[in-house]
């Protein structure tokens, strides 16, 4: 290879690996998910116990903890969690007191990194790294993080904050406080899988088949289910969504679809191309084009009734059901098939286009 062409084969390579940096990089920074809610149990150890009551010394609860013998129970409010990188930050309400006839120490904010190995907590007003984490293990449980802590070890700076309190040789860096187990729910879904379906009885999609309209596959769709009965489903792209459903956009894919052909005359037909689901603005959005994709437009197709839908939650297993949604035909879709299936005021808004059903789980 020539100095020219390999100055051209260096330059190509270059910059195809900055467009790969600038693909991947807002991947990666929004990698890590928000926790909405769990539980952090602290086992204290026997011994730690016995030891505060020789000295008059008791674990209080700041609420919205709570403390029942040896165990202190926190509820996590916040923090982030990344599966692919196993990192997160778990940070709890309320916390506990120790109290004893000296005086009083509150420990409050408490917030569990394992990445650092740290149990942090607000002492006296400022932030310090109260505990070591030993033996801390991170994993995903279904849509879930789980935290296991084989022992919390009081650190220096917390050791130092309590004996301003209790005195200068009650507590030492290293002691061994207790173990801990954490249980958070993240407030936003990334499901490695899933489809989504629309068909059924009494709706749009079998009266077109009972008018003589053949409905088939396009791409990944699938078809389930025979007559009136039958639906059609399509594979979800990597998305994320609430774990309430309140935002996100289920992706059906911009290679999946339904063909709609019906043979006359004058054959007719339509194709019904990369079906998603607005959660926020409830909406089914779709492309609907001839089956050679010509002349193809875009627009909502459907508005989501959810009020009588099922749905099932399952987060530490991993699995989203919802069933039963009803797909409700706009003027847009209505217009759309009355023009391409030549069927002048056959089909009207509001109508039922579908129902609807999804699952997604966790990878």
């Amino acid at each position: 290879m020539g100095q020219t062409a390999a100055r051209a084969a260096a330059t190509t390579l270059a910059a195809a690996f900055l467009m790969a940096l600038l693909v991947y990089a807002p991947v990666a920074q929004a990698a890590s998910l928000p926790l909405g809610s769990g539980t952090t149990r602290v086992l204290f150890t026997s011994a730690f116990r016995d030891a505060l009551r020789r000295d008059g010394i008791f674990v209080k609860s700041l609420g919205p903890a709570a403390v029942k013998g040896r165990q202190l129970t926190l509820p996590v409010t916040s923090g982030s969690y990344d599966r692919w990188a196993e990192e997160a930050v778990f940070a709890h309400g309320g916390g506990f007191k120790l109290v004893g006839p000296d005086g009083a120490v509150a420990v409050r904010k408490l917030r569990l990194d394992p990445e650092a190995k740290s149990l942090s907590a607000v002492v006296a007003g400022r932030r310090i790294r109260f505990a070591a984490l030993v033996g801390a293990e991170l994993e995903r449980e279904g849509f879930d993080a789980r935290l296991e802590v084989r022992s919390l070890r009081l650190t220096g700076a917390g050791a130092g904050a309590l004996n301003r309190v209790f005195g200068p040789r009650m507590f030492r860096s290293g002691r061994l406080l207790g173990l801990a187990e954490t249980l958070a729910e993240t407030s936003e879904l990334e499901p490695g899988f899933g489809k989504f379906s629309l068909g059924g009885p009494d709706t749009t999609f079998s009266r077109l088949r009972s008018m003589g309209v053949e409905m088939g596959l396009w791409g990944s769709s699938e078809a389930w289910g025979e007559g009136a009965e039958k639906s059609f489903l399509f594979p979800i792209e990597p998305a994320r969504i609430a774990s309430d459903l309140s935002a996100g956009v289920i992706d059906g894919g911009q290679r999946s679809g339904v063909t709609m052909q019906k043979y006359e005359s004058s054959p007719r037909e339509m194709l019904l191309l990369h079906p998603r689901i607005d959660l926020a603005t409830r909406a089914l959005d779709a492309t609907l084009s001839p089956l050679s994709t010509e002349g193809a437009v875009t627009g909502t197709i459907a508005t989501l009734d959810f009020g009588t839908a099922r749905i099932q939650f399952r987060a530490r297993i991993g699995a989203l059901e919802v069933m039963g949604v009803r797909a409700v035909s706009t003027q847009f879709m209505a217009d759309q098939l009355n023009e391409r299936l030549s069927a002048p005021g056959t089909f009207q808004a509001g109508e039922t286009l579908a129902l609807m059903s999804i699952n997604l789980s966790a990878a």
